[in-house]
């Protein structure tokens, strides 16, 4: 009626004159309206030049490769996929989703709790044994697909969020003579029929359940660690979750038992979470980290206790979160786990929103997806780190410059209750933030003709939740009531969805005559920019 063919034409010839979807045009101009935000046009337009704004913060950046030095990196930034409960990996759709994230993503290995248990590896009736049907379906997957498992020997993170906010004690295994029958058995039966090399590269995880004490925690890890060496050699035995927030032992009480009996862990490995237990009933209480570098300080802390008694044994973070609500729009978690339909924790329905997966419960990639494949792409030698930066070289005339805009919660009465956040407000947890321009100047390269190409994600490119949010604020119907209407998206959405969610991507070339490239960029806060530079020949 207004002179085009088709919508199809219509949103075409928009895209072409206003370098977006007639959707994204609307979001924005609501946005504009309910939160009287200024728009940063550069953020579109602007690649290798920033408009700046008055209130912008301007960041120059010189990086020297020669000078500074080359770091190379003992392990890659992403090596594991987190699938939560080990049926998940019997749903015939996930391991799809699992084989398309790995041919995408590149990980090797796939963390799986409640391996060892009684629903997945029943007694037999007639012997005293055990049924593996379930199991070797699940090792077939795996194996079949070159993944290797990283299996959590207990229960403990599916109980954490379970039983968020009442006696959480978990589950005592490691001095279980009935949890040794059954993980002897299991080894058995692996070695009797997979690959020895293959099994050789396992890894297991020992957490210490609060009911257990240190000395019957590295009893139980003893002989576990016998039972497998005895089956699977090569594998490797860490633990024990610490969980930095817990006060019912000290890690450096463990690692001298370890030490005491001679016993040498593979790793130890630490469950980042800031939790606080006060009250005469030890009630946890979630609270605020003091600062965005919290983790990374807990983390120095970690390895300067562990070289205290090793100096090569590793730490391994197996969980960083800062809230075990895993519903929340605006999710804290911060490990990569496949999708947000992994296990059956009980959750309003009315809120399927984001959670702490790569894709969403309807399988449209969401901005950890791209964090993640933005991570990947990043070389395996560093050249510098900064605030709000890093510079890393794949070969010699290769490099990937990321750089973000991390905001931290003002608030975080949200992850509390996931019923306490809304759409009116989705970022009402962190502060108010300028937008920063960040311009790097690399120094000291070979001349010649650069390709630059930049992956751009943000509010307004790779980011679903922005764009339900913004035909929520534009319609005039109770939060609850379009909640329960975009339970489930149509194919046609979904499809565009999937289409339209994806960080902006944009290729230039810069001929460098002395030795320096120049690229820039505006980010919003929340935003994601990856540079790759590499030298054409």
């Amino acid at each position: 009626s207004h002179g085009f063919v088709s919508i199809a034409s219509f949103n075409r010839y928009f895209q072409k004159i206003y370098h977006m979807s007639p959707r994204e045009y609307k979001k924005m101009s609501v946005r504009k309206k309910n939160f009287e935000k200024p728009l940063q046009e550069n953020v579109r337009k602007g690649y290798l030049t920033v408009e700046t704004t008055a209130n912008m913060e301007e960041r120059s950046i010189v990086i020297e490769p020669k000078k500074n030095g080359i770091k190379s990196i003992q392990n890659p930034f992403c090596k594991m996929i987190n699938v939560g409960m080990a049926k998940t990996l019997l749903h015939y759709n996930i391991q799809e989703q699992l084989i398309q994230l790995q041919k995408e993503l590149h990980f090797s290995y796939v963390r799986i709790e409640c391996f060892l248990s009684n629903a997945l590896i029943p007694r037999t009736v007639e012997k005293e044994d055990y049924c593996f049907t379930a199991t070797k379906s699940i090792l077939d997957f795996l194996c079949r697909n070159n993944l290797i498992p990283f299996i959590e020997l207990g229960k403990n993170t599916y109980v954490y969020m379970k039983e968020f906010g009442q006696n959480m004690k978990g589950y005592s295994y490691s001095v279980n003579p009935k949890f040794h029958c059954m993980l002897e058995a299991f080894c058995r039966f692996v070695s009797e029929h997979y690959d020895r090399e293959w099994c050789g590269k396992w890894i297991f995880e020992l957490w210490k359940p609060e009911n257990e004490t240190v000395e019957q925690y590295l009893k139980g890890y003893e002989i576990i660690k016998e039972l497998i060496g005895k089956y699977l050699p090569g594998a490797k035995l860490g633990g024990p979750g610490y969980d930095v927030g817990r006060t019912d032992y000290d890690l450096s009480e463990l690692l001298r038992g370890f030490a005491a009996k001679k016993l040498v862990p593979d790793f130890i490995s630490a469950h980042l979470l800031q939790i606080d237990e006060a009250g005469e009933e030890r009630e946890r209480q979630l609270i605020l980290p003091s600062s965005k570098d919290d983790f990374r300080k807990k983390q120095k802390e970690l390895l300067v206790e562990i070289r205290k008694v090793w100096k090569n044994c590793p730490l391994y973070i197996t969980e960083l979160n800062s809230c075990m609500v895993p519903r929340t729009y605006v999710t804290a978690s911060r490990y990569w786990m496949i999708m947000d339909s992994y296990d059956d924790v009980s959750s309003p329905k009315i809120y399927r929103t984001p959670g702490i997966g790569l894709l969403s419960h309807e399988g449209i990639r969401l901005p950890a997806y791209f964090a993640y494949d933005f991570l990947e792409k990043m070389g395996k030698e560093i050249v510098e780190e900064g605030d709000g930066y890093c510079v890393t070289r794949s070969r010699k005339d290769q490099f990937q410059i990321l750089a973000y805009t991390h905001v931290f919660f003002s608030d975080y009465s949200f992850l509390l209750n996931e019923q306490g956040e809304s759409l009116q407000d989705v970022y009402g947890c962190f502060p108010k933030t300028s937008p920063i321009s960040m311009t790097f100047h690399l120094k000291g390269i070979k001349n010649g003709i650069y390709r630059i190409h930049r992956c751009l994600l943000d509010s307004f490119h790779g980011s679903v939740l922005d764009i339900v949010q913004g035909e929520y604020l534009e319609g005039s119907i109770s939060e609850i009531e379009f909640v329960r209407r975009i339970l489930s998206f149509s194919e046609e959405e979904k499809k565009y969805l999937s289409e339209t969610c994806v960080p902006e991507e944009r290729t230039t070339y810069q001929k460098v005559e002395e030795g320096e490239l120049t690229v820039s960029s505006a980010l919003e806060p929340h935003s994601v920019c990856l540079w790759e530079i590499s030298l054409e020949i």
